[in-house]
């Protein structure tokens, strides 16, 4: 079924004369674009302003907009032949301005527009004629500044594919050229990396020797080979749900923060020091409003692009950072000082001459601010909200309220998403509800689609349930606990196992897909739809990412099984076996190292013996193998299974690792309530 959606671009073209003298004259058109479902393409269709069809749907493969001189790349699929074009442009009344002779082009810049022949790349300009030799493996438009990156072939070769078929590959380097086709700059000898930001600014920072310098578009050198890493702006509209958008921009209202050396300066467009280095402790990439925050003597405050000080440097913190997920255009400024928070606007002032008790920000850079045990919501300028609920915390693409000591969801302008009606909500991947004591969950495409009606997808039966990782499903499974015992459902709450199990993980990471499990205090492994794969019969199970077995732990021995159906592949008998085994390389032959009775022995993946009786040295000296450094007891996090309502402490050895890694120790409890 089609979707019509994206968007419908309005475009005046006024009177234009070709180099052929050709006169067009130009009315309002309209360009659509849709997107058909199945497959993933759009169709493309040009009408007059009054609904008549001008270019039909379905006739090009691919239409651009027009550019100022009327030039539409377009694209006809060949006859008998799937995604193989003939590419040419044309005019809004279907005259073929240079013909349909290329397999790929990109619409004109610069007057020059890059199109491909047998595989590579060069430039025509509006009459047809090749400008640039068809020299290169990549497609670019042509910048204001007149240059275009570009992969520049070096070389070339053939290369037989697994079927037998032949293809032609390219040996290239990143080339910057201008409009004659000259190489300006290149990326190999004596440069490690070359950047552009040619949307926005019209520089380059070029890497030598692990040190960076500007350079300008003309391949000049503007600063020497001295700075470790820039801090450009992030300058961005408000646009809520956007994930990372960014607007990235060097420099800023004329200036960008530079480092070096751990030391952190201010250049202007000139090349200038503005603030020098050592002036300041740190200085923070500039925001919107051209504010930068600055550090001095482990305190914060405020500057402008003026270099004027907005804000003392006297605060504990000063933070910008915008809730991910949401609008990155970091509307305002929160700080805290003497266990007092404040809110600072874009250019610095105290936004309400309020001190809060407590600030937390929300998605799409709300505020959630406390003062004298009151509550409130403060949108993105620092205006109070005033609402009949109270919004609690960030959730799904919204907050989750309360009103009346019951919880509902809100979207981020305060529109209710879901009533009112539940003890509890929570997000992961799922939208999770408690009624009575009992959780299940509701649909998520509640969120934007005013027609959309609220469903119970899993009834509200279970003491918890939580998102399970199952990555061998194309729908969501979840892992439910009944009675402090764990079973698994699908999306809809159809059982795909029941709730037998005393401790489950939600995947095994770097593992088969499935779940490690337990029952009393021993482990075992099951598959993701509820088939067991490791008995459950031992103290400890772990599957070791790039082999087929997983090492088992009972009773003070070890052993190694097959991860697919349990059987053993080395006895339970060992007081250690090491894996010597490495996935990236898999040239390197698997070696296994046992140790029994104070006697090593060293096996290959087939279990026999390599060489029996090896001292700790040989092993060390012959295979790189420090025994003492594995002899240890296994200690993994297997061990810590979701346990419901009660936190499941850590082995003896986990401690130990996390003491030695300067960790806490709460980080590695999972508690689910």
């Amino acid at each position: 079924m089609k979707r019509m959606i994206l968007f419908l671009c309005l475009l005046c073209f006024l009177n234009n004369t070709f180099s052929q003298s050709d006169t067009i004259k130009w009315e309002a058109y309209l360009y659509i674009k849709t997107f058909l479902t199945n497959p993933n393409r759009y169709l493309y269709e040009y009408q007059d302003t009054t609904g008549n069809i001008i270019i039909p749907q379905g006739k090009y493969s691919n239409l651009s907009v027009p550019d100022e001189y009327g030039f539409i790349c377009a694209w006809k699929e060949k006859a008998g032949k799937d995604r193989e074009y003939d590419v040419g442009f044309i005019d809004i009344h279907e005259n073929i301005l240079i013909p349909f002779s290329y397999s790929y082009a990109i619409p004109f810049s610069q007057n020059l527009a890059c199109v491909e022949r047998d595989g590579k790349k060069g430039y025509i300009n509006r009459n047809g004629n090749v400008v640039i030799d068809f020299l290169f493996d990549s497609y670019s438009s042509f910048y204001t500044d007149g240059v275009a990156f570009v992969k520049k072939i070096i070389s070339q070769s053939k290369e037989t594919l697994p079927d037998g078929d032949e293809r032609i590959v390219f040996n290239t380097k990143r080339v910057l050229i201008d409009t004659l086709g000259n190489e300006i700059i290149n990326e190999k000898h004596p440069y490690q990396s070359i950047k552009e930001n040619f949307k926005n600014d019209h520089f380059l920072w070029i890497q030598k020797d692990d040190k960076w310098a500007f350079f300008d578009p003309k391949g000049n050198q503007l600063t020497p080979f001295i700075f470790d890493a820039m801090h450009p702006a992030n300058v961005c509209a408000y646009k809520p749900n956007l994930y990372y958008g960014q607007d990235m921009r060097w420099f800023y209202k004329g200036l960008t923060v530079v480092e070096k050396d751990k030391e952190y300066a201010i250049l202007n467009e000139n090349m200038e020091y503005v603030v020098p280095f050592g002036t300041y402790q740190w200085i923070s990439p500039m925001s919107v409003g051209g504010l930068m925050i600055v550090k001095e003597n482990n305190k914060y405050g405020l500057v402008n692009h003026q270099l004027k000080l907005m804000q003392p440097i006297e605060f504990d913190l000063i933070s910008n950072e915008p809730a991910i997920y949401h609008e990155q255009n970091f509307p305002s400024f929160w700080a805290k000082k003497n266990g007092k928070y404040y809110i600072f606007d874009t250019l610095g002032y105290w936004k309400d001459s309020i001190e809060y008790d407590n600030i937390k920000l929300l998605q799409a850079n709300f505020y959630l601010v406390t003062k004298d045990e009151n509550q409130w919501r403060m949108d993105r300028y620092g205006a109070k909200i005033i609402e009949d609920f109270t919004i609690i915390k960030s959730a799904c693409a919204g907050f989750v309220a309360s009103k009346d000591s019951l919880f509902g969801l809100v979207d981020v302008e305060g529109k209710i998403v879901i009533p009112f009606e539940y003890e509890d909500i929570f997000c992961d991947r799922g939208t999770f509800v408690k009624k009575e004591g009992k959780w299940g969950t509701v649909n998520e495409e509640l969120w934007g689609n005013e027609k959309e009606t609220i469903r119970q997808f899993i009834p509200c039966k279970y003491d918890y349930i939580t998102y399970a990782w199952d990555d061998s499903s194309d729908s969501k499974n979840y892992i439910v606990v009944q009675n402090d015992k764990f079973g698994k459902v699908t999306e809809t709450g159809i059982e795909i196992f029941p709730c037998l199990y005393d401790g489950i993980t939600t995947w095994v990471e770097y593992g088969p897909n499935g779940h490690y499990v337990m029952i009393g205090n021993k482990m075992g492994l099951i598959d993701y739809s509820g088939n067991l794969m490791i008995p459950i019969l031992y103290d400890n199970v772990t599957c070791l990412f790039g082999t087929k077995w997983a090492e088992i732990y009972d009773n003070g021995k070890m052993g190694l099984c097959d991860k697919k159906n349990g059987t053993l592949f080395l006895p339970l008998e060992y007081d250690y076996i090491y894996v010597d085994a490495f996935w990236m390389d898999t040239d390197k032959p698997i070696r296994i190292v046992t140790y029994k009775d104070s006697i090593v022995d060293i096996l290959d993946e087939k279990g026999n013996i390599l060489q029996s009786d090896v001292s700790e040295r040989d092993i060390k000296e012959k295979y790189d193998i420090n025994i003492s450094q594995y002899y240890t007891l296994p200690c993994s996090y297997e061990l810590l299974l979701m346990m419901h309502n009660r936190t499941f402490n850590p082995p003896d050895c986990m401690l130990e690792i996390f003491k030695t890694d300067n960790q806490s120790i709460e980080s590695i409890y999972y508690n689910m309530e």
